[in-house]
């Protein structure tokens, strides 16, 4: 809500306000929801995501992108776990994925995210990854958690 709330966007119409970007996602997404028979049509991520794909060009998408995982790297000193896929302590034959925060900052460059949800995709698998690759009692599964 609040990255849209920034983007100038809301899950909620504005009265007399019918030619906003937000409205006519709204609008579409209401109409999308009465033939798919979806029951949430007006969620956050949808409309975030048709906000990304539809009205954010590509260069400053991947500003944004870049923005954003720089600031996530600088939030907590446990990152570091995170950012190379060697670890002597791993399971390596158990993640049939790997990737690493440096793989993902590296593909932020590239370009090679086309959509928000595939860089969304790849921060949650590179954490899950760290999961299942070690041991729960370990510091890098509960950094990971």
């Amino acid at each position: 809500s609040l990255i849209l709330q920034t983007m100038g966007l809301s899950t909620e119409p504005k009265n007399g306000d019918s030619d906003n970007a937000s409205n006519k996602m709204a609008a579409a997404a209401l109409d999308d929801s009465a033939e798919t028979g979806r029951t949430d049509p007006l969620s956050d991520d949808r409309i975030f995501n048709e906000y990304w794909n539809e009205q954010v060009v590509p260069e400053f998408q991947r500003q944004a992108l870049t923005k954003l995982f720089s600031t996530f790297l600088r939030s907590r000193a446990e990152v570091f776990y995170f950012f190379e896929k060697s670890d002597p302590f791993s399971k390596s034959d158990v993640v049939q994925n790997p990737i690493c925060l440096k793989d993902i900052r590296q593909r932020i460059q590239d370009p090679g995210y086309d959509t928000f949800l595939t860089f969304e995709t790849d921060v949650k698998l590179c954490f899950m990854n760290a999961m299942l690759n070690h041991a729960m009692d370990s510091v890098v599964h509960q950094a990971a958690g």
